[in-house]
């Protein structure tokens, strides 16, 4: 599934956001001025990426009107910052929100549900 994060002139939206692993997350610029978009140490999750780079944080600069993309492999939370330079000398613009990954657990399929359990080592029966 796709997500799509807005960055506005004064705003994140959702500022919280949850997805399934796998999910790929759109951060899509709307402001006027090129934009940083920063993972905090995201590079630990990564399952596919488009304009994002780095080791540990990941970075996109994402032109007006333009969008960089990112899929997480693992669950947890991610936090992020949007930053832009301002017209002051050495001024910045910076906006904070956060994606809370999550397992994969419920799926929809042409109009009904599949539920997607989670995969034992082999060997492992759990009897209830």
């Amino acid at each position: 599934m796709v997500h799509d994060v807005r960055i506005t002139l004064t705003d994140i939206a959702p500022t919280d956001l949850r997805v399934n692993v796998g999910d790929e997350i759109r951060f899509i610029n709307e402001r006027s001025n090129p934009v940083r978009v920063i993972l905090i140490e995201a590079g630990k999750s990564m399952a596919c990426t488009k304009g994002f780079n780095g080791h540990i944080d990941q970075e996109a600069r994402i032109k007006p009107g333009q969008y960089a993309s990112y899929c997480f492999n693992k669950t947890g939370p991610i936090k992020y910052m949007a930053r832009e330079q301002t017209s002051v000398t050495g001024g910045e613009q910076v906006l904070s929100a956060q994606i809370q990954v999550q397992a994969d657990t419920v799926r929809a399929t042409s109009g009904r549900e599949e539920f997607v359990l989670p995969s034992r080592s082999k060997g492992e029966i759990k009897l209830a």
